[in-house]
């Protein structure tokens, strides 16, 4: 027996309600993104990404009713096409005006995935040089004691902005070292991406330290400060330490002397 099938698949950029903005003051076009994809893998994807879609529908509820009190906007996302691999969803925000407001505004876009999984005990955070000592200081505030690690931010995931020289900045719990050894290295949880990401793979103690410094470092520090929570020395540093190119091969394009 034989058997066709035809499948018909459109690809373009199709218009949705994925953000929207809460917050925004008449005196001052600056504004402040916070986003999260709002598609998952089959199953209730507790920590992948409702936990993190709470917080952000949270801090609009509530930044919404103090919006007299902001020096700058607020602009929610909730991307789509991120488990497909294409980031349509932050793609499409980056390529319209709110995408054009960022880079031209230089307001950071924060990253909430608030993975607040059960086992986690460390703090983890992602983020570009000239925020690092803005978000550490709050973090310590917030976290005490609790360990925390940091990396320079990459283009992954939703980091649709990462391009347009928007500073950015993700963080959530994580697994130590001795705990991602007895799960074959499974960083989200070993139930990510399965129907068995229930309600009660979240901690929600760890999850209201989530929320309460997804307030402060996303909206709440930058949103009522007039001057930018950027710092250029440590990236001058880095600049500084970094190694030296080749010298060698620059004749032929003029740059022979310049490095």
């Amino acid at each position: 027996m034989r058997v066709w099938f035809r499948a018909n698949v459109e690809k373009r950029l199709a218009p949705r309600a994925d953000h929207g903005r809460r917050g925004h003051r008449a005196r001052s076009d600056d504004f402040v993104v916070v986003g999260g994809h709002q598609d998952s893998w089959p199953g209730p994807q507790a920590t992948d990404n409702a936990a993190g879609n709470a917080c952000i529908l949270e801090l609009a509820r509530v930044f919404q009713q103090h919006r007299d009190k902001l020096r700058r906007g607020l602009v929610v996302g909730f991307w789509t096409g991120h488990e497909t691999g294409t980031m349509i969803g932050s793609v499409r925000g980056s390529s319209t005006a709110t995408g054009t407001a960022c880079a031209s505004t230089r307001w950071p876009i924060c990253r909430s995935t608030s993975r607040a999984c059960a086992g986690t005990t460390r703090w983890s955070a992602a983020s570009n040089v000239e925020l690092k000592r803005f978000h550490q200081g709050v973090e310590k505030r917030i976290l005490g004691s609790r360990p925390a690690a940091w990396r320079r931010a990459v283009k992954n995931g939703d980091a649709s902005f990462f391009g347009l020289g928007v500073l950015m900045l993700a963080a959530q719990g994580a697994f130590t070292e001795e705990e991602l050894k007895k799960t074959a290295l499974a960083n989200l949880g070993w139930w990510h991406h399965s129907v068995e990401n229930t309600i009660d793979k979240l901690d929600f103690t760890f999850m209201a330290d989530h929320l309460q410094g997804l307030r402060r470092l996303s909206v709440g520090a930058r949103a009522r400060r007039w001057s930018l929570p950027f710092e250029y020395v440590s990236v001058a540093d880095a600049v500084h330490r970094a190694p030296r190119p080749a010298q060698g091969g620059a004749e032929g394009i003029g740059l022979a002397g310049r490095c």
